[in-house]
């Protein structure tokens, strides 16, 4: 009768530890499965910061876990290249963009990575037309060739691009170096960098601020 009793207070114990360490083991699981789905709606409402929050949360309770990582690389990249974006550093913000891309972590932050991708790359090429019309206007000016180079800049006024505010550093060298070429004078610019209408450091990118070539 003894080693019955024995029998089953072993029994219940071992029920009661168990039952512990279920629930506690889908305790964990839940706040884990929260902290998730808090970030991923977070991300839907464009509430970034606080997705960031809630994939370190969800990291704290499952140490390396890989959807947990990449969600919160995914969403601390669309973070980085908005504010590239927006800084006019077109090159970076794509890079950073297609990082987004490749995480595959949030479909909803590929969806809109594919867009600013699209609109990065609209913008790159502008610039990149808009310069190089300049630059070429630019050394016809200093071989004083002034027809010519009012000739090559009608280009530039053709660009629809012409009237887009990310180009107002460009777009300014470009009438200044028309004024120059009416007047018969020389330009004193010197040729500028094709992409050198962003910003080209981090502190300047930190502190909003733009180049003036």
């Amino acid at each position: 009768m003894k080693k019955i009793l024995v029998a089953i207070v072993a029994i219940i114990i071992v029920g009661l530890f168990g039952g512990f360490l279920i629930n506690g083991h889908s305790s964990t699981i839940n706040e884990f499965e929260n902290a998730i789905d808090k970030g991923n709606q977070n991300i839907k409402n464009y509430h970034y910061e606080q997705a960031v929050v809630n994939f370190k949360q969800a990291l704290d309770v499952k140490p390396n876990d890989q959807t947990a990582l990449k969600a919160l690389q995914q969403v601390q990249a669309m973070q980085s290249a908005d504010v590239f974006y927006g800084a006019q550093h077109f090159v970076t913000a794509i890079s950073q963009y297609q990082t987004v891309v490749d995480l595959k972590q949030s479909k909803v932050l590929v969806q809109r990575a594919h867009q600013q991708l699209n609109n990065n790359e609209n913008l790159l090429n502008g610039a990149i037309d808009l310069t190089n019309v300049y630059n070429q206007a630019l050394r016809l000016n200093h071989a004083q060739k002034y027809a010519a180079s009012t000739k090559a800049l009608q280009g530039a006024f053709m660009n629809g691009n012409i009237n887009n505010s990310y180009f107002k550093n460009i777009t300014k060298r470009i009438n200044d170096l028309r004024t120059a070429n009416a007047a018969h004078k020389l330009d004193r610019a010197t040729v500028t960098n094709r992409l050198a209408i962003r910003p080209q450091t981090i502190e300047q990118l930190n502190n909003g601020q733009s180049t003036s070539n």
